[in-house]
């Protein structure tokens, strides 16, 4: 009888510890998530929601995940990254693809350039050319080959311009104002007509310009006669409407930027004091004045396409870093501020013309080289995009074309076009 007993203890034990195995086994099986991904080529590495890169062999490689949303990013010398966010179910198995294109070469337009601006028509660009003296418009787009072609790269100004610091294009590009000094000139291309193109003296003592995209206004700094005042004025300049005196508000010598709805003004003084380096907006309905960041070291802004946010750069200094600024985002009110603990000017960035994205080129300090790349500045992560072979060129500034695949760049050696979709 105790033999009986034995047994069936010991069945029962042996059928809860194969339940409970089975159980277990079930329970990983179904708290997993199960990944194939292939890439091309077959010597990439993968990363998983920014961990270690692990080489990919022959072209396939098989992971195990919790289930949810992860970031696979791949990447390959010689090769344009690649980041897709995936979401994986419980259980179940994926097959993940990646095909990743060639890294193409940048197009040289031109062997040197200052001054690039956007164009006022589809994909086009200016810039000071020909050792200062003229004006030129480029074009470019993608042809059938998916590759980049230079549509046009002609002079609109005969060589006599001289002594330009900057230029502030009228939003229909007919018209100009050239800095030089604290002179501001108005250019008429009379529809680059070089005979009757004409440079009349504009203003004096003016510091920052800005042309309104609605083209109605042209705000700028007048410092003559003691005054540091903010000035709208028409497109001649006569008719003049003094908004404030900056001095109230701690303002010198700031930076102008429009939001692209003509409705906002930013204003980023460049005071000696970095600290009182603030962003304040101007409402240009109601005439109001709104400081929108709290702490000072402001470098630089940018509205988003759509008028809802706001790109700025702060200055903030590490030793590990060539680059002492870090972009940050906000709404236009100044709420909901955000650091995208990216390193870069505002100046070499351009934001997609959905108002999330942006176009970032760095300088990477481990390979010494310009590192290109797209950023989602809603989920904060890099995504799409990242071109790294710059070699020896160090970008000053860039733009992106109306239909988005395309970024115009200024280097010390020339102006350049490269493909980024």
């Amino acid at each position: 009888m105790n033999k009986e007993i034995k047994k069936l203890v010991m069945s029962v034990y042996t059928t809860v510890l194969i339940t409970i195995f089975a159980a277990l086994v079930i329970f990983w099986f179904f708290s997993r998530s199960f990944a194939t991904i292939h890439v091309v080529p077959n010597d990439a590495t993968i990363s998983v929601d920014g961990g270690p890169s692990t080489e990919v062999a022959n072209g396939s490689l098989r992971v195990n995940l919790t289930p949810g949303l992860h970031k696979i990013s791949i990447e390959a010398d010689k090769y344009i990254g690649q980041t897709k966010d995936i979401t994986f179910g419980r259980g179940f198995s994926k097959q993940v693809n990646f095909d990743l294109k060639a890294v193409p070469n940048p197009t040289q337009i031109t062997t040197s350039g200052t001054l690039l601006s956007k164009g006022n028509d589809f994909n086009s660009a200016y810039y000071l050319g020909s050792v200062g003296k003229v004006l030129y418009k480029i074009g470019v787009t993608l042809d059938e080959n998916d590759e980049i072609r230079v549509k046009e790269n002609r002079p609109i100004t005969d060589p006599r311009l001289s002594g330009i610091d900057s230029i502030t294009w009228s939003p229909t590009g007919e018209l100009a104002l050239f800095k030089k000094g604290t002179d501001a000139f108005l250019f008429d291309f009379m529809r680059y007509d070089f005979i009757h193109q004409t440079e009349t003296m504009w203003a004096s003592n003016v510091g920052e310009m800005a042309w309104s995209p609605d083209n109605t206004e042209v705000a700028y700094v007048y410092t003559g006669n003691g005054e540091n005042s903010l000035i709208l004025s028409n497109f001649t300049n006569t008719s003049v409407d003094r908004v404030t005196d900056l001095r109230d508000y701690g303002i010198t010598n700031p930076i102008l930027r429009w939001s692209p709805d003509s409705e906002w003004l930013l204003m980023i003084p460049r005071n000696k004091n970095a600290d009182d380096n603030k962003i304040y907006a101007l409402s240009l309905y109601s005439r109001q004045i709104k400081q929108i960041t709290d702490s000072g070291n402001q470098i630089d802004a940018a509205f988003s396409p759509d008028s809802s946010k706001i790109l700025y750069s702060t200055y903030s200094k590490d030793p590990s870093s060539s680059t002492p600024f870090v972009l940050s985002v906000m709404k236009k009110d100044g709420s909901e501020k955000k650091s995208l603990e990216i390193r870069a000017e505002i100046d070499k960035t351009a934001w997609n013309k959905d108002s999330k994205n942006i176009i970032v080129a760095t300088f990477d300090d481990v390979t010494k080289q310009e590192l290109v790349y797209n950023f989602d500045t809603e989920q904060k992560m890099q995504t799409g995009f990242s071109i790294s072979n710059f070699g020896s060129l160090v970008i000053k500034s860039l733009l992106l074309t109306d239909d988005n695949k395309i970024i115009l760049f200024e280097t010390t050696e020339g102006i350049y076009a490269l493909k980024v979709e």
